[in-house]
Parts: structure tokens; C-alpha cells; sequence
């Protein structure tokens, strides 16, 4: 187990996930993107909750969604 310590990070939080999906987060242009872009962050489900954030940094120039393949 490796430990990390993140500091003023915007996490955006899925709830209940699951076992069954990849989740990515995307972002684009706020505040209506007309395209959506990956940010790089990629999580498996594990039936509880994930935390996903921007790897660039959290901007309030951006909207953010989180996107699930199944």
C-alpha cells in the first residue's frame, strides 16, 4: 500500500459504482460545451465509491462529466 497526500484538488465523487464499468472523466469549454474531452483519469468500479479529478488541475473555465462504459 503506498500513501499520497493531494492538496487543493477538485475530486469529483461516484457513488455506488459498478463492478461492471470503467469510468473516465471528461471535460470541455464551460459553461456548454460543445465537445468533450478526456482528462486522462480512468477508474474501475468496485461496487463502492471513487473519487475521479482532473489530472491538469481542477478549472473553473471548464465543465466537467463523468462518462460510464459498460
Amino acid at each position: 500500500f503506498q500513501s499520497m497526500t493531494i492538496t487543493n484538488v477538485m475530486a469529483f465523487r461516484v457513488g455506488q459504482s459498478s463492478p461492471l464499468a470503467d469510468y473516465r472523466l471528461e471535460s470541455g469549454e464551460a459553461p456548454a460545451p460543445a465537445a468533450w474531452t478526456n482528462t486522462g483519469f480512468r477508474a474501475t468500479g468496485n461496487g463502492g465509491d471513487l473519487w475521479l479529478y482532473d489530472p491538469m488541475g481542477f478549472a473553473t473555465s471548464k465543465a466537467y462529466r463523468v462518462v460510464a462504459e459498460y
